[in-house]
């Protein structure tokens, strides 16, 4: 894994001043890069011998280039670890790894920002049905939950910011104020519970409203849940007709 210290050299060309096995971390060159870290590519004109290595320190008075390890040093980027003989030839040519570590995020400089912390995900979670879930609240601001809304995973550790659209109808009770929470569960167990969104309706009618959250602390590997919850300062039953979260990932590292 590539740190801030990869880099390139334009146009450096090389030749091995020792022959090298294929086990063999340690490569002589008669010219060592100026990058302390980076890749090289040994014999890139033949198809049978061209091989990508990984180097992760120089030492110029012996003239050598070191590989952190053979497996991950040597062959990368799909090429195979082979022996090679002396007087071969070594470019620094630019190739898909030094991208893919650039799009990591891996081989940026301490006081740079990172791309990947400039870009965000969408990811829109819709329950949208006649009638996705009733709730029959006993009043005195007793919280009843509903069924599951949406299960999702993230790519990558992050935060998120959710914009929630609810339109919910409340029947035919007047004069009391009905509170939405969000519940979001992480592998079963909850992650968090905000919201309590007060609104209230002096009419039976539908009632559409938007909130935003932050939510933090999101990981790959685990299952999320949402579910919609709901309480009111009376007895009555509340049906969630539509219900829309858009959520903006932001990497944390």
């Amino acid at each position: 894994m590539a740190t801030k210290n990869l880099s390139v050299q334009n146009f450096f060309t090389a030749t091995l001043a020792e022959a090298c096995l294929s086990s063999d971390t340690v490569i002589y060159l008669n010219e060592v890069p100026a990058p302390t870290e980076g890749y090289l590519v040994i014999s890139p004109d033949d198809p049978q011998l061209k091989e990508i290595i990984y180097y992760t320190s120089v030492n110029i008075g012996s003239g050598t280039v070191t590989c952190p390890s053979v497996n991950e040093g040597r062959g990368v980027g799909g090429t195979i670890a082979k022996a090679h003989s002396i007087g071969e030839t070594v470019k620094m040519n630019v190739n898909a790894e030094y991208w893919k570590e650039i799009q990591a995020g891996r081989a940026i400089a301490d006081d740079a920002i990172a791309l990947r912390h400039l870009l965000v995900y969408p990811k829109i979670i819709t329950a949208n049905t006649s009638a996705y879930t009733t709730l029959v609240l006993p009043g005195s601001y007793t919280l009843v939950e509903g069924s599951v809304f949406a299960t999702f995973t993230v790519p990558f550790k992050c935060d998120a910011i959710c914009n929630v659209h609810f339109t919910t109808d409340r029947g035919n009770t007047t004069g009391s104020e009905t509170s939405v929470k969000l519940r979001i569960y992480k592998d079963g167990v909850l992650h968090v519970d905000f919201g309590g969104w007060p609104f209230s309706l002096w009419d039976a009618a539908q009632y559409s409203h938007w909130n935003m959250a932050e939510v933090t602390n999101f990981v790959p590997g685990s299952t999320y849940t949402i579910k919609c919850g709901a309480s009111d300062s009376s007895a009555r039953t509340l049906i969630i007709r539509y219900a829309k979260i858009i959520m903006t990932l932001i990497p944390t590292e």
